[in-house]
């Protein structure tokens, strides 16, 4: 697991939205085919 990873899955875990947000649209732009950052990604922008 990446450290991007782990900090987008700790936002999370924080409930800080808004830098999970952050974090896996960065993730995003170097891997646009992890499925796994887009799952979290639609997940936080559920929770907004």
């Amino acid at each position: 697991m990446s450290d991007q990873t782990s900090l987008a899955i700790q936002a999370a875990l924080s409930n800080n939205w808004d830098k999970a947000i952050e974090i896996n649209e960065s993730i995003l732009k170097e891997n646009p085919e992890d499925i796994n950052s887009m799952n979290r990604l639609a997940f936080a922008l559920i929770q907004m």
